[in-house]
């Protein structure tokens, strides 16, 4: 039940039913189990920052950081062979604050993380 700031309320009732599933090979396929993550670390950083990639999708990875007016400020790139690749990124000329990082991964694939210049 929930109640508006004028004191109406509304109701609704749901089930909810939870099934074991039965983890054989089949079900747990790369067709069905996929796990990405974009981190940046350490965060806050001083002089260097690593940027790691974990996902199934390869190719050329065009790293842009921006600061908080939205202005390019470092762009690197590598290349993802497998499941995982990480860079390096020398931030010491930036100024400290908080940047966005954007990834792009063979033009497929689009992630974006903060992090903090110290």
């Amino acid at each position: 039940t929930v109640t508006d700031n004028a004191g109406l309320t509304s109701t609704a009732t749901m089930q909810l039913v939870v099934k074991q599933v039965e983890t054989t090979q089949s079900v747990l396929s790369q067709d069905f189990v996929t796990t990405e993550t974009f981190i940046v670390y350490p965060n806050p950083a001083h002089d260097v920052t690593t940027v790691k990639i974990t996902s199934q999708v390869t190719g050329t990875v065009k790293i842009t950081v921006y600061d908080m007016n939205g202005r390019q400020v470092l762009v690197a790139q590598t290349v993802k062979t497998g499941d995982v690749v990480t860079k390096t990124l020398n931030i010491s000329s930036l100024a400290s604050g908080m940047y966005t990082v954007q990834i792009t991964i063979g033009n497929q694939k689009t992630m974006v993380t903060k992090f903090i210049k110290s």
